[in-house]
């Protein structure tokens, strides 16, 4: 069976979840968005994507996060997310399928659980959605400056000035963005309540944003974004 295990993982592990240490995404200025862990330690820890690497990976497994803590300071954390789809598909514990690996490839692993090519990429999938998209904002910031501009009706050269301002990355541009429709408040503003209240799940409970809204915005603004992909590549295309 061919299962495409780096092509699945890749896109995370281009995110720095999978890499451990203690990754950030840089702003817009080049520099980390979040002080340094001495001044907010609590809040370091839980912005770390280390953290929040091992978070969802308890989620997605159902179990403790104190079992997966466990399973990454014995193994690396590529190991580890291999270990969690196989064991999500075959029904087995994630410290069974890690004791597994022993001298075998993942592959391997997953043939002898009998996990079918089909059930191991839609599980990968289910794991590693996020941090595609993830994925895509960083390797194509000019086309989410684009689509983020479009969808609120300004200029991108504004919205990377406003970004700078603030010292936003691109994920807070965007959660910005689709707020700021949500809730009905200028872009700039909802950039500004981010460091008044510390996070946007915040952010949005104070400006009254529900999950819905939010949604269906974020959905609108990943329309746009698409749009101004398919245009580019109609582009390149075109001056061949």
């Amino acid at each position: 069976m061919n299962f495409h295990l780096r092509g699945i993982v890749g896109a995370a592990a281009a995110t720095g979840l999978l890499l451990g240490g203690t990754a950030t995404s840089p702003s817009l200025t080049g520099q980390p968005t979040v002080q340094a862990a001495e001044e907010r330690p609590d809040e370091a820890k839980a912005e770390s994507p280390y953290h929040r690497f091992q978070k969802h990976l308890a989620d997605y497994l159902g179990t403790d996060e104190a079992e997966v803590q466990k399973a990454l300071e014995s193994h690396a954390p590529k190991d580890v997310a291999w270990a969690a789809v196989i064991a999500k598909s075959a029904g087995r514990s994630l410290e069974e399928v890690l004791a597994a690996k022993t001298n075998k490839r993942w592959r391997e692993v997953a043939e002898s659980y009998g996990v079918p090519q089909e059930t191991f990429r839609r599980e990968a999938g289910k794991l590693f959605r996020r941090t595609a998209k993830v994925r895509h904002l960083k390797l194509h910031p000019e086309r989410t400056i684009r689509g983020l501009a479009a969808y609120l009706g300004t200029e991108p050269g504004e919205v990377v000035r406003q970004g700078k301002a603030q010292g936003a990355d691109l994920h807070d541009l965007v959660k910005a963005a689709v707020l700021s429709k949500a809730g009905g408040k200028p872009f700039k503003e909802v950039l500004a309540l981010k460091e008044k209240y510390g996070s946007w799940k915040e952010v949005a409970e104070n400006l009254g944003v529900e999950k819905p809204a939010w949604k269906k915005e974020r959905k609108r603004l990943a329309e746009i974004i698409r749009r101004e992909w398919e245009a580019e590549g109609k582009k390149v295309r075109e001056k061949r």
